[in-house]
């Protein structure tokens, strides 16, 4: 069938930088899935963004969906014919609905229940004809925090929608969003190629919008910036790549430009100096580890003289700011900030930030002895949850909140705190976004994790409703810094039992405590599970271990390394797992037949089929038992290469679900006692065809 590619653009006002990628999270499996529904298939689909436009670009999409006969169930036997046999009211509705005489309708089974149902054909459509109707509904149900409406069509969207481009093949589809109608015309950089520009196809697109200083691609925005610092280096200077990260969103077309520190006096120290650049769009520049006095600030597009000191002034006005509130805070003993902490409300019903400092402290204590820390990490751990918070009360951080942390250990430093104190209290609140450094010291690690979890066992016991797609307290955010420090904490913990020691500190009725509990573990769970869809680890290959391992996110982890690594390196992988699925699989049709399934017996044994696989069982089950203890995830894996011939052949050689009861039921107790075995890893039930060869793939 003939396919053409199908491309989108929707160009709006100036997008906030998370959008593109919320944007992308949303429309792409609610766009896909109406496709899917039209039985609509496609070679590859892409997506990119800039702080003015979404761009969908799909390869190889049919042009033409053929006809369809389709099945179409009504009601339930007994509502659409009476005892006698007569069609009801429900029947005749239901006939009438599709066109059909009563007579024409057919009886079948569905779970058991006898329904009626029609047979019909679905004419077929041109795609160009449907995709304008499933754009429009696709945008309409992506949730949007904080939308925005922009004439009488009250329809709502991340920013105004100021222009859309449609075109599938060579041809213009007609779409109307908000009352903007889509059109050939797209539009260059705002500054350096502002003009209308009309498009052919998808490869005139292309070459034009990169002809016209708009570079699509994120990972391409974030080269570009790169070389172009790169370029800009003297001798002996060097910088931090992933200082300029968060710029990559709010750029079109990148220019770098090198800004002096301004000529007045100051001692802010150098963690301070970084923020203060950072929040002026600069990327700050070193001489080896020593920070210049000079940085560069990206602009989009311009950077006239101008530009330049516009920037200067901005960094300027920040130090004169963040001098003044520095110099009020070290006036003052660090530990009274700690007395005002009672007075900064951390949850209108769970009280003042002083109230989760006392919590943190005990929850330190509790942590300490658990992980078996030694006695000065433990003398760490408590007295830096004891005052990690302070800095909350100091002019600084109530001007600039991201310096949370580190103003702290800055003040504790300078009270006379132990490095190790300090050193935690500035990498707590590590990692602050995806991909941030993570804190080196145990300490810091630990209290970031405790921290988090309390965040999310507060907001969460209080009532809040994590069940939607949007985030007002940050919660998704949160947990999704919590796993990587459990994967650099070392520590394998069922983290429901660390739920429930910090559900002691909140006043729950007993009554409730049960509710709220599953509550977090499944919120938690929930965001363990899209952390490691972002990581590339398939849907089946995730489901086989999260259901046997619960919240041991860190023994999660490894194991579905383990699996993905022998998926990718074992060129037989996909042979091997065949007959575990197989077996797992078997066992669960006999659960769902409510087979009730006894201990094996020897002596049961009729083919030798089945005593060559009862004798492998005894040699492998003694040998994954020892593996499994022993964490060595690896050589477990590879010793299931040597079930696969003696699978195999039983379930050649054999007939597994024969009519003798007794042969049956014990032939479905062998294969279980193999599935026991295997449930202490993973489920392998889960794994399909597809979760292979993607995970092979990644």
């Amino acid at each position: 069938m003939k396919t053409e590619h199908l491309l989108i653009e929707i160009g709006c006002e100036d997008l906030p930088s998370w959008s593109g990628q919320h944007f992308i999270s949303r429309f792409k499996p609610l766009f896909l899935g109406e496709l899917n529904n039209y039985k609509l298939t496609a070679d590859d689909v892409m997506f990119f963004f800039t702080p003015r436009r979404f761009v969908i670009f799909i390869k190889g999409l049919s042009s033409k969906i053929p006809p369809e006969r389709r099945e179409i169930t009504g009601p339930r036997y007994e509502a659409a014919f009476d005892k006698d046999g007569q069609a009801t009211i429900a029947a005749a509705g239901f006939a009438k609905a599709h066109g059909v005489s009563v007579s024409s309708l057919k009886v079948k089974n569905v779970n058991g229940k006898k329904v009626v149902y029609v047979t019909k054909t679905i004419p077929g459509v041109a795609t160009k004809d449907i995709i304008p109707d499933i754009l429009v509904r696709t945008l309409r149900k992506i949730d949007i925090p904080k939308g925005m409406r922009w004439n009488e069509s009250q329809e709502v969207f991340y920013r105004p929608v100021r222009w859309m481009l449609a075109i599938f093949g060579n041809q213009n589809l007609d779409v109307n969003f908000g009352g903007i109608k889509s059109s050939r015309y797209t539009y260059g950089h705002r500054i350096l190629r502002p003009n209308r520009i009309r498009v052919q196809n998808w490869e005139d697109y292309f070459d034009k919008i990169q002809k016209s200083f708009v570079l699509l691609g994120e990972d391409l925005r974030q080269q570009f910036i790169l070389n172009l610092i790169s370029t800009n280096l003297k001798e002996n200077e060097n910088f931090e790549e992933s200082m300029g990260k968060d710029l990559v969103n709010l750029i079109e077309y990148p220019r770098v430009i090198r800004c002096n520190f301004p000529s007045i006096d100051y001692n802010l120290p150098e963690e301070v100096l970084r923020v203060l650049i950072a929040k002026a769009k600069g990327i700050p520049i070193f001489c080896g580890e020593q920070l210049k006095k000079e940085y560069f600030v990206i602009s989009d597009g311009n950077d006239n003289e101008n530009v330049r000191v516009n920037y200067e002034n901005l960094l300027k006005t920040r130090i004169l700011d963040a001098q003044f509130f520095y110099n009020s805070d070290i006036s003052v003993p660090f530990d009274e900030f700690g007395k005002k902490l009672d007075k900064i409300v951390f949850h209108q019903k769970w009280g003042s930030v002083a109230k989760k400092v006392e919590r943190l402290k005990g929850l330190a204590f509790e942590f300490s002895e658990i992980m078996g820390l030694d006695s000065e990490q433990k003398k760490t751990l408590i007295r830096s949850a004891e005052i990690c918070k302070n800095d909350l009360a100091s002019e600084m951080v109530r001007e600039f909140p991201d310096l949370h942390g580190t103003m702290g250990a800055i003040y504790a430093k300078l009270s006379g705190e132990s490095e190790d104190v300090c050193r935690t209290i500035a990498e707590y609140m590590l990692p602050a976004s995806p991909g941030d450094k993570l804190p080196q010291g145990i300490c810091g690690i630990l209290l970031g994790i405790i921290d988090r979890l309390d965040y999310v066992v507060a907001f969460i016991s209080a009532g809040v409703d994590v069940s939607g797609s949007e985030d007002p307290y940050g919660l998704k955010r949160i947990a999704g810094g919590l796993f990587p420090l459990i994967y650099v904490s070392g520590f394998e913990y069922d983290y429901r039992q660390i739920v429930r020691k910090i559900l002691e500190y909140y006043d729950i009725p007993a009554e409730e405590k049960n509710s709220i509990s599953s509550k977090i573990d499944e919120f938690l769970i929930q965001r363990y599970e899209s952390h490691l869809e972002s990581e590339g680890f398939p849907r089946g290959l995730r489901r086989s271990v999260l259901t046997i391992d619960g919240m041991n996110f860190l023994k999660i982890r490894k194991k579905l390394e383990a699996l993905k690594n022998f998926i990718k390196n074992d060129i037989d992988a996909e042979q091997i797992l065949i007959p575990v699925t197989r077996i797992a699989n078997i066992l669960r049709q006999a659960t769902e037949r409510k087979i009730q399934i006894p201990e094996f017996h020897q002596d049961l044994i009729e083919e030798s089929g089945e005593r060559i696989l009862a004798e492998v069982y005894n040699t492998y089950a003694e040998k994954s038992e020892g593996l499994l203890a022993q964490m060595d995830y690896d050589n477990f894996l590879k010793i299931l290469s040597g079930l696969k011939e003696p699978v195999d052949n039983f379930f050649d050689s054999v007939l597994v679900m024969c009519p003798q009861e007794v042969l049956r039921n014990n032939r479905l107790a062998l294969l279980k006692k193999f599935n026991d075995v295997f449930l202490k890893f993973a489920d392998f039930s889960y794994i399909r065809e597809e979760d292979i060869k993607n995970a092979q793939k990644y």
